[in-house]
């Protein structure tokens, strides 16, 4: 793991470290050119070189994460598990791992396939 992420993950509770993780192992499982970098608050994954919003956002709270699809009004979300305006950033809460199931990683490998 890179050493920015590490510190990223500093201080917070070990429930929000592992979520953290277990995010960060799906996305980065993606495909091989996928670089995951801090920037503010947010932990931003892209796919080849960092620029751009990303495919994927990963913001922490105390508790729960809320990962931010920027493109995610092209994403096929039937469920409608992600919220906010369309042709905006859409965004879920993940509170347990859980709640990663297989429409969440459909999801974030269709954000990843837009990207690419």
């Amino acid at each position: 793991m890179n050493p920015e992420i590490g510190r990223y993950l500093e201080g917070r509770l070990l429930v929000t470290q592992n979520l953290i993780k277990t995010v960060y192992d799906y996305a980065l499982g993606q495909g091989k050119d996928v670089v995951a970098e801090v920037q503010g608050r947010e932990l931003v994954f892209h796919a080849d070189e960092p620029n751009g919003p990303g495919f994927l956002r990963v913001l922490p709270a105390e508790l729960w994460l809320t990962l931010s699809f920027p493109r995610g009004g092209e994403i096929p979300d039937p469920l409608k598990r992600l919220k906010g305006p369309r042709g905006a950033r859409l965004h879920t809460l993940v509170r347990d791992s859980s709640e990663l199931d297989l429409y969440l990683r459909r999801m974030i490998d269709a954000a990843y396939a837009q990207e690419g």
